[in-house]
């Protein structure tokens, strides 16, 4: 099997000029990024962060979660960093909560290939706040011998309530 060669996955604003292959990346994270690792499936995202670049390593595999804020909207891309055959069949879901209460899934959209949420849903729900919670959750077949690229993202709808119009 072939290793792929990675460029460092952390932000530009970071300037890291550092590539290596995808074995090597966690080490990398845990020398120079260590506060953008996240060793359990959550992420706290900064809603006053323009973007950002976070790593998260979960049940042995690896995840890169970027942020980006654009045109209101809080945009959350997921990438298994990993061989295309288990990439193509993996699905993500996410959870956004904050103090106990969790956004409903039908205030998420999903938009070629990443989540978008309103920041103005964000804050009618949540209130007047900087930080929320994103929980990754992550399904699939991880011995796939399937040749398909691409990555699926799937998610059920959730109840009623709790939903920014």
């Amino acid at each position: 099997m072939i290793n792929k060669t990675y460029l460092c996955p952390s932000d530009k604003k970071y300037a890291c000029s550092w590539e290596g292959l995808s074995d090597d990346i966690l080490e990398h994270f845990n020398e120079e990024h260590e506060d953008l690792l996240s060793y359990t499936n959550s992420v706290s995202i900064n809603l006053d962060v323009e973007s950002e670049n976070r790593l998260i390593f979960s049940d042995t595999e690896i995840y890169l979660l970027q942020t980006k804020l654009i045109e209101e909207n809080l945009c959350i891309y997921l990438r298994y960093l990993g061989p295309t055959k288990i990439a193509a069949k993996i699905s993500f879901d996410i959870n956004i909560k904050l103090d106990g209460k969790k956004l409903d899934k039908r205030s998420i959209l999903v938009k070629q290939g990443f989540f978008s949420i309103s920041l103005e849903c964000l804050k009618e729900f949540f209130g007047d706040v900087n930080v929320i919670n994103c929980i990754v959750l992550v399904s699939g077949d991880f011995k796939s011998n399937s040749s398909d690229d691409g990555v699926f993202l799937e998610f059920e709808s959730g109840p009623k309530e709790d939903q920014c119009d």
